[in-house]
């Protein structure tokens, strides 16, 4: 599958996008032509990041910026999302470790209103780094 993403070109297998993305699980399970392009309205920079995550399952936390963060919500990459959820409140509040990842993500969420509230405040990407004292 080719991609257009912000005039710049990538090729992935539609499963790889798929696999991670509910925006392109949507737009592939139309019938949908491979060789057909697909133009993506998004920075390439912060997509191809993403692109590395969804082909490895891994991401370098300096590499997770508010825009690579933002387009994954866009992407509604979800496993990503959360993984990025659990590591920011579990550097945050290192006394709340013991909490499952179901605990980590809803106390996220109530503490700093889900992923763009904490943009907005300053808490994301900061806190994916934070080292408390």
């Amino acid at each position: 599958m080719e991609l257009d993403v912000g005039g710049q070109k990538f090729v992935s297998a539609v499963s790889t996008l798929s696999s991670e993305s509910t925006y392109f699980r949507s737009k592939f399970s139309q019938d949908w032509e491979e060789d057909e392009p697909c133009f993506v309205d998004q920075d390439p920079v912060s997509f191809a990041i993403l692109l590395d995550y969804m082909r490895s399952g891994l991401i370098r936390v300096r590499d997770v910026t508010e825009g690579v963060i933002a387009q994954a919500l866009f992407f509604g990459m979800d496993t990503f999302l959360a993984a990025v959820k659990i590591r920011a409140y579990r550097k945050l509040r290192p006394d709340n470790s013991s909490k499952s990842e179901e605990e980590a993500l809803s106390s996220f969420d109530e503490e700093f209103g889900g992923i763009m509230q904490a943009i907005s405040s300053g808490v994301l990407p900061g806190a994916l780094t934070f080292e408390p004292e």
